[in-house]
């Protein structure tokens, strides 16, 4: 699986380690430095014990061939289906890999090989169907090993306080409320802040997101610092409103330019 996310407006890509070696496998042409950086990381098809472990990307190159690898599951399209359309798209993805190699069984021995690509795309499906099912499972609470989701502000929010020096969102998997710092650094040194700021950053966002108290007029709010002191978590429990309705976005009454050069363009054929 694969999550990209937008951090102090850089473009960050984790990528678990088994889709490393898919990019391994399935790339024709990778840069020399993929394989050196592979090496560090100890990538080895022999070792499987760390491979739901996500690797956090910053290398642009690196990052635009992940965006490229269509087999590998982005978590950005699976983390706001329900459970059931999540086993519907197993489903059929099952079912799309069954068909291709019933297809490819039926061929001559002469057709097969003139068709190298089948074997390929159902290697490629089978692998993005893996990552489908690890995720689908995870949700269930099933999973053996259970994916972790890194800890990063999602891009899509992120509240900054008044004072300019936080921010505040959710995480990428949508079940905490993260306050880091604007600049990227870590909360060390007992991370003193101000209180004020961090109550009020947070009463801003949860208006944002359309959150509420799970109890209503407490407002006990304890944070802590994550293992690697990047983020701070809240440690409270909010829900979403039910209630609330989004606003309708009106269409533009106005042409787009398109539209306008194409009119232009008509009157001068009827002048003509």
């Amino acid at each position: 699986m694969k999550i990209l996310n937008v951090e102090d407006k850089k473009l960050v890509a984790y990528i678990q380690r088994k889709d490393l070696k898919s990019l391994i496998r399935f790339v024709d042409y990778l840069p020399r430095k993929f394989y050196k950086f592979a090496k560090e990381l100890g990538l080895s098809d022999l070792d499987e014990t760390k491979d739901e472990e996500f690797v956090r990307i910053t290398d642009k190159k690196f990052i635009k061939i992940i965006l490229a690898a269509d087999w590998i599951q982005d978590y950005r399209e699976l983390r706001d289906l329900s459970i059931e359309e999540l086993q519907q798209a197993s489903e059929e993805l099952a079912m799309k890999i069954q068909d291709m190699g019933t297809y490819f069984n039926s061929l001559s021995y002469q057709e097969q090989r003139q068709n190298p690509f089948l074997p390929e795309q159902y290697a490629k499906a089978n692998h993005k169907l893996k990552d489908l099912n690890a995720y689908l499972w995870t949700r269930q609470g099933t999973y053996s090993t259970p994916i972790e989701i890194p800890l990063a502000i999602d891009s899509k929010a992120g509240i900054v306080s008044s004072n300019g020096d936080l921010r505040f969102g959710k995480s990428l998997d949508n079940e905490k409320i993260l306050i880091g710092k604007k600049n990227g650094s870590k909360f060390l040194g007992g991370y003193h802040i101000n209180p004020i700021e961090i109550n009020m950053g947070l009463m801003v966002f949860m208006a944002e997101e359309n959150l509420t108290p799970s109890e209503p007029g407490q407002m006990d709010i304890r944070i802590k610092a994550e293992p690697t002191n990047q983020f701070l978590v809240v440690d409270y429990s909010f829900e979403k409103d039910k209630n609330y309705v989004p606003p309708v976005t009106e269409e533009r009454k106005e042409p787009t330019r398109l539209k306008v050069k194409t009119n232009q363009n008509q009157t001068k054929k009827d002048e003509n």
